[in-house]
């Protein structure tokens, strides 16, 4: 039965079962998979987590063969201490698997020496140390966290939700909760950070790369969902093992933004970056970029003045801006953390100066970061905006 459902192990290994005896006693760390394209945002995120947040926590980046990721990148990573480049294909049979975009993620946890992993898209930004989620109670009680993804497109999900009921015969509680079920929108999970114990939940791990084999995510689950982002909680499901997101939904940071009513401009909306937290609901990252779009030549840098959760507004999709629901729905990113997007903003501006391409990174000005800024004049959010 293995050998029929994961015949791509035995390139190097002659059991999964060898697998997870390799990571039993592995430790702590964050893995990412990173090819050529995506090194302009990964090189930023390497060196925010080294040189602004201080996180000590190793890491190892996977690409797809050698043309993947060149020999400069390589060696731009690894001269940081404890970064790892891996290319995965000499650890699982890639012929039987195809592996590239979304579906390397899961396979590269599965082969990862650690035993407890942060799964880290190249784009995700952090204000926090990321080992801070180790410390979430639903980690401690289930052996993941999951992130919630933006609330969009409502009145969708149906076909989700019949999909789901025609394979899983009994389900946990979480389902019936999901705005799938509910008709809300289209997406649940946002898979750009995801945290895993590998020890509690290894067969739970091979659960999700099931859904992400050759001919399940082309046949399937690609089809039913964006990507991989959906397969985390749908494979524990399947298996009828505990999960568990973060209480808070996502959210918007970026530029508090005014639109015209009549004549005055109104204070209405947060504009930028998709936003998540931490388990006291507080700014912990954000993905995509650190400019006002990251697709649009010559789009500057965000301010991080404010934010708002996802309950507490209604998305404009094309604009990416999050729009209040109630007057006190924006709320002032604090002056500490404002501090770390700028030193972020400056990281990412070395590189850019270092990569010296600009059809790959523009070299864009810095913006002044002032106390003043903020949505509500830099008192913090006991003042009223």
């Amino acid at each position: 039965m293995e050998q029929q459902n994961f015949p791509w192990v035995h390139k190097h290994h002659n059991t999964t079962y060898d697998l997870y005896r390799e990571s039993r006693n592995g430790g702590r760390g964050i893995v990412m998979c990173v090819g050529n394209y995506h090194t302009k945002y990964a090189r930023t995120v390497i060196k925010t987590l080294r040189d602004v947040l201080k996180s000590s926590l190793p890491i190892e980046i996977y690409y797809t063969g050698e043309p993947d990721l060149s020999p400069e990148n390589r060696a731009w990573f690894e001269k940081f201490d404890d970064v790892k480049t891996i290319d995965i294909t000499t650890l699982i049979d890639n012929n039987l698997l195809v592996l590239e975009g979304w579906a390397v993620k899961p396979f590269a946890m599965l082969v990862s020496r650690f035993s407890e992993i942060i799964l880290m898209d190249s784009d995700a930004y952090f204000l926090q140390d990321p080992a801070v989620m180790f410390e979430d109670e639903g980690y401690k009680e289930t052996g993941t966290v999951y992130f919630y993804d933006r609330t969009l497109f409502p009145g969708t999900g149906g076909d989700k939700k019949q999909w789901l009921e025609s394979f899983l015969p009994t389900m946990s509680n979480h389902p019936a909760k999901t705005r799938w079920f509910r008709l809300k929108g289209d997406h649940e999970q946002e898979s750009g950070v995801v945290v895993f114990d590998k020890r509690r939940l290894f067969l739970g791990l091979l659960a999700i790369c099931k859904l992400n084999d050759l001919h399940e995510r082309q046949q399937v689950t690609y089809k039913k969902t964006w990507g991989d982002k959906e397969t985390f909680w749908i494979a524990l499901e399947m298996i009828q093992e505990p999960y568990s997101f973060v209480k808070y939904g996502g959210g918007a940071i970026g530029n508090d933004s005014t639109i015209r009513h009549n004549v005055a401009p109104k204070l209405d909306r947060v504009c930028g970056n998709q936003l998540h937290f931490d388990f006291r609901g507080q700014p912990l990252w954000w993905n995509s970029g650190v400019v006002r779009d990251k697709f649009t030549t010559g789009s500057p840098y965000l301010l991080y003045t404010a934010y708002m959760k996802d309950e507490d507004g209604d998305w404009d999709f094309e604009s990416s801006c999050l729009v209040q629901k109630h007057s006190t729905s924006i709320m002032e990113v604090e002056w500490a953390q404002r501090k770390v997007a700028l030193e972020i903003l400056k990281a990412d501006r070395d590189v850019a100066v270092e990569i010296d391409r600009s059809y790959i990174k523009e070299i864009l000005d810095i913006p002044a970061f002032l106390q003043s800024q903020g949505a509500k004049g830099g008192h913090g959010n006991n003042e009223a905006i």
